[in-house]
């Protein structure tokens, strides 16, 4: 069948059945000046037109939702894009970092860009935009940076409608924070490297962060004494994000907790302990508790025995039990704080 066949015999009955059960034809040229040119996917005038039928005075027309869009942009050049002014790429980045570390700046500008998005998706592509381009993706560009660093658990892409996630993949332009998971093995090691990395003081401590993040979250299974490590890692995070330690006095933290994991390693190596024995000793050790690896085995042998005591009430009192039997007497509120934090480490390892 030739193509001016199938218009004859396909295509135009097909065009003409659909008139008549009540669809319009809408012939190309009026299509793709609805759609806004070839990129668009949406007739974005029906789209605007049929929500403002189904939701009056919500949805607003393209005109008035151009003056909001021009408003939020001339609101970020007075609070946000001044970062980028008269600074190479990794100073702004710092400076990003420092003026965001308090919650509620970080909160109110994600819900800025966010209405900036929703307007971004629907106007675009209209030439309207353009005087806005490169602003918008400095400011796409540091929401993604702030996603990424404080909030490293979160994939930042599902942060992004379609378009906007277009324009991140393609123009980027910060220097990325280092993303050790992607570099090196997440061990001692890789961390070491961070502490002596060629970056500022500020971006060492944001990197420190979130490699221990992504330490913990892939080895917290195989290797649980790196739980409560990183809950402290936590600890120093917040403490830094709520300014209650300056960037050098987080860093010195963060760099013992580094020292820990590479001496927790080393005695892991000749350790016969399960890794949940180890992980027992480990916290023991480091709370001070005598004889921490004979105790560590006696408590291995009762999560032998009692192997379903994450979900089974029973299990859990008996091994609750056996570990206040095991444990050096002591402080009975201490033993009792004592005892919920070894079951809490135990449970997030098999969670």
């Amino acid at each position: 069948m030739t193509l001016g066949s199938e218009r004859r015999t396909v295509q135009e009955p097909l065009i003409r059945y659909a008139q008549e059960v009540g669809w319009a034809y809408l012939p190309p040229g009026e299509a793709l000046r609805l759609r806004g040119g070839k990129n668009g996917l949406v007739l974005r005038e029906v789209l605007i037109q049929q929500l403002q039928r189904l939701s009056p005075g919500v949805v607003q027309g393209l005109e008035v939702l151009k003056e909001r869009f021009q408003r939020l942009m001339d609101r970020a050049e007075a609070e946000f894009l001044g970062f980028w002014e008269g600074q190479n790429a990794d100073k702004a980045v710092d400076a990003v970092l420092e003026h965001f570390r308090n919650q509620e700046r970080r909160e109110e500008f994600y819900r800025f860009f966010r209405e900036l998005q929703d307007l971004y998706e629907i106007l675009s592509p209209d030439p309207f935009l353009r005087p806005y381009l490169e602003a918008y993706e400095q400011l796409a560009d540091m929401y993604r940076i702030l996603k990424e660093n404080f909030e490293p658990g979160v994939p930042v892409d599902r942060e992004f409608l379609r378009k906007t996630a277009r324009i991140v993949q393609r123009h980027t332009r910060t220097p990325e924070v280092a993303e050790p998971d992607a570099m090196y093995a997440l061990d001692g090691k890789a961390l070491q490297k961070l502490t002596e990395a060629q970056v500022s003081e500020v971006r060492r401590v944001f990197n420190l962060i979130k490699a221990f993040f992504h330490l913990v979250a892939s080895r917290r299974h195989q290797d649980p004494y790196l739980i409560p490590i990183g809950e402290r890692a936590d600890a120093i995070a917040r403490r830094f994000y709520e300014r209650r330690v300056s960037s050098t006095e987080a860093l010195e933290e963060l760099e013992l907790l580094v020292q820990e994991v590479q001496k927790a390693e080393q005695a892991r190596k000749p350790s016969h302990l399960s890794p949940e024995g180890f992980a027992v000793f480990w916290f023991l050790k480091l709370e001070g508790v005598g004889n921490a690896e004979e105790v560590a085995q006696q408590v291995e042998q009762a999560l032998k025995t009692y192997p379903h005591w994450t979900w089974n009430e029973a299990q859990e009192r008996e091994l609750r039990r056996r570990l206040y039997r095991v444990l050096p007497e002591g402080d009975l509120e201490e033993m009792t704080v004592l005892v919920e934090r070894l079951l809490q480490m135990l449970r997030r390892a098999h969670g």
